[in-house]
């Protein structure tokens, strides 16, 4: 969620992640108490559908960029490869979806077309290359195309890219691996530490992590699919960067799309521009699929207090119930 406009008048405000299993939502340290929800309004979006590639190549004399994609056997990769081309606009030619053509997908401002019709081949790892008919482009970095996948996050100059290295064969499976690139281009020598990771524990054989001009790569432990909230310090600092990665396995039966709405409105404090007048707000929270261990946190007010709607009193939002947050902001200027 953004910070209001100046008048503060109702902002209506739709986020949508996906949660599988389990919630999406983790505790963070921040609120030790059950019953609210986390909404770090500042996240970015993130992966929702399809693959983040394990690898990419680009070659500007022929004016192509081809992504990689590694998984469990060469049928599972020409799978994983078939539904990146349809999630960026492709089709399926066929019902076992090793068979795909189309679709483009849009970098720094260049298209790159995807003009095969076989799914990458059938021994892995898979290859898709998209090629531009544009002239005189400059090759793109790692950081650009990741942006344009929908594989990247910032977060106050931090940068990071995610890549499913391997995917698992189920959504049970653990077998599966993903890494990241962290880059901080304003400084370079800063140093960082992985406090949190979600709903299991991310092992990048380190504790201190890198974030020099060009970017430092970790590679994970296996894992399972599912969505990772990291969250990372500042070596020296009380500073705390925050993201989150959906890694999907190859068959993504676990992964669902889920609807998380919340509607914020003014009940009190009119006029808005008064310095010093105090105005309130109410948020009203649903979701189609039950969550848990949640906190609504607003850019102006800060952490929201929960105040009704937990019919049953069992601490989750279940589909149905409408929760109510409730907080003041006064106003500075």
């Amino acid at each position: 969620m953004k910070a209001l406009s100046n008048n503060h008048f109702e902002t209506v405000v739709k986020i949508f992640f996906s949660t599988g299993r389990k919630s999406f939502s983790k505790k963070l340290g921040i609120i030790p108490k059950l019953g609210m929800l986390l909404l770090f309004l500042a996240f970015l979006p993130f992966t929702t559908f399809g693959q983040c590639p394990t690898n990419y190549q680009t070659n500007a004399t022929t004016g192509t960029i081809t992504f990689q994609f590694e998984a469990g056997n060469a049928a599972a990769d020409q799978n994983i490869a078939c539904d990146f081309v349809r999630v960026h606009g492709g089709s399926l030619n066929g019902t076992d979806e090793t068979s795909c053509s189309g679709g483009s997908i849009t970098v720094a401002g260049v298209t790159y077309d995807y003009t095969g019709n076989d799914g990458g081949g059938t021994s892995k790892p898979i290859t898709l290359t998209y090629t531009t008919t544009e002239s005189g482009v400059t090759a793109p970095d790692d950081f650009q195309i990741a942006e344009a996948l929908g594989c990247y996050r910032e977060d106050n100059g931090l940068e990071i890219i995610f890549q499913d290295e391997v995917t698992g064969q189920n959504c049970n499976s653990s077998n599966s691996y993903f890494s990241m690139t962290l880059r901080n281009t304003t400084d370079t020598n800063a140093t960082y530490t992985l406090v949190q990771s979600g709903n299991s524990a991310l092992t990048f054989g380190t504790d201190t992590y890198s974030a020099g001009a060009l970017g430092t790569k970790y590679t994970t432990a296996t894992i399972k699919a599912g969505i990772y909230i990291l969250v990372f310090t500042k070596t020296g600092t009380n500073e705390e960067y925050n993201f989150i990665f959906n890694h999907i396995t190859e068959n993504g039966t676990c992964i669902r799309q889920s609807n998380l709405d919340i509607v914020k409105t003014i009940t009190s404090g009119d006029p808005y521009s008064s310095v010093g007048n105090t105005i309130s707000y109410s948020f009203a929270v649903t979701s189609d699929a039950p969550i848990t261990n949640q906190i609504v946190v607003d850019p102006l007010i800060g952490v929201i207090t929960y105040n009704s709607g937990d019919s049953n009193d069992d601490g989750i939002l279940q589909v149905g119930e409408i929760w109510t947050f409730t907080g003041t902001y006064t106003v500075a200027q």
